[in-house]
């Protein structure tokens, strides 16, 4: 990962950019709705989604370090809730080795995890009910996560499986919208996930955000894979196909007639990456 530039900039004014510290749901249902969207049409996820930085698991271990699992003899476990394909399971358990499992409630992205990861344990659980024994963890993490989950459950549920001083990594990587083209490349896409820039996760007690790391980087992608990146975003899920084609007709005119970019030569998309330590108020 490199650090972000603007690949390709038709020099347009940037729009009004996103506000909100959240994605907006109309409700509880929708959220769900909308989170259920990838039990479904996962086959790209893997592929075509950027992983994270290096300084995103960097944070983590710092935390680990204050622990205080050595204490009680435990073993290090470190669970990647809403783990997806793997992505930063990957990670994890490149830092970690030996101390990760992962969870997801979707079948099709526990068999897509299990595969590239064979040697980890995934649990098909929600982050609401995870289903493991009372201060068994280390530490959680929440990759692309949080935002689906019912808040003060889910601080519950950490507050039971989290040891004394154990914490729970937030992390977002979103499209850098700051970038006037990957701006409009968001709207057509409908890339619900963008949040305002300095934004803080919303959490529940007994938890609050301690620290933070925020950057940017490119991913290199083709024009072509930006496409099948459209289709692992939960509107493009649930959309009908009519709905999906409209999409799929206005991003290849987008990228191909507007922008101009080669169908399969790789270009540099950029992100801005947002990740958060969430630790228990009275051990802040």
């Amino acid at each position: 990962m490199t650090p972000s530039r603007p690949a390709y900039s038709p020099g347009q004014q940037i729009p009004t950019r996103s506000q909100r510290n959240r994605p907006a749901f109309v409700s509880s249902e929708n959220r769900v709705e909308a989170a259920n969207s990838f039990h479904r049409g996962v086959s790209d996820y893997g592929s075509v989604r950027p992983g994270y930085p290096a300084d995103v698991v960097d944070l983590l271990a710092r935390h680990i370090g204050k622990a205080d699992y050595r204490e009680f003899n435990a073993p290090l476990r470190i669970l990647d809730i809403g783990a997806g394909p793997g992505s930063l399971t990957i990670d994890l358990d490149e830092r970690f080795p030996g101390g990760v499992l992962a969870s997801d409630p979707s079948p099709e992205m526990t068999h897509l995890c299990m595969a590239r990861l064979p040697h980890i344990p995934v649990l098909r659980t929600r982050a609401e009910t995870i289903g493991l024994t009372d201060s068994c963890l280390t530490a959680a993490t929440c990759a692309q996560t949080w935002h689906w989950l019912d808040t003060d459950q889910a601080c519950r549920e950490l507050d039971r499986v989290l040891i004394a001083g154990g914490v729970c990594l937030l992390v977002w990587n979103t499209l850098d919208v700051g970038v006037p083209w990957v701006h409009r490349l968001a709207r057509i896409m409908h890339s619900g996930d963008i949040l305002r820039p300095g934004f803080i996760p919303q959490v529940a007690p007994p938890w609050t955000i301690t620290d933070e790391w925020r950057g940017t980087f490119n991913q290199a992608i083709t024009a072509h894979n930006i496409i099948h990146l459209a289709h692992t975003r939960s509107y493009w899920l649930r959309s009908t196909e009519t709905t999906r084609e409209h999409v799929d007709n206005n991003l290849r005119w987008y990228l191909y007639q507007h922008l101009e970019l080669p169908q399969h030569q790789p270009i540099e998309l950029p992100y801005r990456t947002d990740a958060f330590i969430m630790r228990r108020q009275h051990e802040a």
